[in-house]
C-alpha cells in the first residue's frame, strides 16, 4: 500500500514539474466527473418526483368520497369508540 503511494506522489510531483498541473483521468479533466455526477443525480430526482405524484387529487381516492360500505365501517368504528 505504501508503494501505492508513493508512487502516486510520484506521479503527481512529475506532473507539476513538467508544467501539467491538471489531472486527468480517463482523459478527461477531473472537474467533469463532478459536472457529470450532478447531472446524474440530478435526472434521478426529476424522475423520481415525477411519480410521486404530489398534488394529484383524483376524485376516486379523494377523502370525502367514500362507498357506502367504508361510511358503514366508519360509523361503525366511531360508535364503537364513542366518538361522534
Amino acid at each position: 500500500m505504501f508503494d501505492t503511494l508513493l508512487a502516486a506522489g510520484a506521479t503527481v510531483l512529475a506532473s507539476e514539474e513538467s508544467g501539467a498541473h491538471q489531472l486527468e483521468l480517463y482523459g478527461i479533466p477531473t472537474y467533469w466527473f463532478a459536472i457529470f455526477g450532478f447531472l446524474f443525480f440530478g435526472i434521478l430526482m426529476f424522475i423520481t418526483v415525477s411519480f410521486s405524484g404530489r398534488g394529484v387529487v383524483r376524485p376516486e381516492h379523494a377523502a370525502d368520497h367514500l362507498s357506502a360500505e367504508e361510511e358503514a365501517a366508519m360509523l361503525d368504528y366511531k360508535n364503537k369508540h364513542g366518538r361522534h
